[in-house]
């Protein structure tokens, strides 16, 4: 069962938790990326295939999980692209997220239309206030 919460693994115990407070929240997604910025002590959420039929097929935003104030913040409208089936690494030398390629969603909640071929690389370095 899906769903919108970040599940935590305790190592010394073999038990799972979960994190997260109130306010919004990422919708329900396959084919995103999360990558963890230590610097900034965040989780980033970029793009994704949306599992809402009736949804758009996909977001342009920003999810960022501050993991000090556990909560989600939006940055609406970020990219200029829908995406998904993207590779994204944080660069510890750099302290950047490099985001590359991928392509389009076309239609929520359909996995095997795919849309057009992204061929950029994103930059993105996270700057704590």
């Amino acid at each position: 069962m899906a769903d919108a919460d970040i599940h935590v693994l305790e190592l010394t115990k073999l038990s799972w938790s979960t994190m997260g407070g109130d306010g919004p929240r990422p919708a329900l997604t396959q084919d995103a990326s999360l990558t963890h910025d230590p610097k900034a002590d965040a989780l980033l959420l970029v793009g994704g295939l949306t599992l809402d039929p009736d949804g758009a097929p996909g977001t342009r935003s920003l999810w960022i999980f501050d993991l000090r104030r556990k909560r989600w913040m939006e940055h609406e409208r970020f990219f200029s692209n829908l995406r998904r089936d993207h590779v994204a690494v944080y660069d510890s030398r750099n302290f950047a997220h490099l985001i590359h390629g991928g392509c389009t969603p076309t239609e929520a909640a359909n996995f095997y239309m795919q849309g057009q071929p992204l061929r950029d690389v994103l930059v993105l370095e996270l700057v704590r206030q």
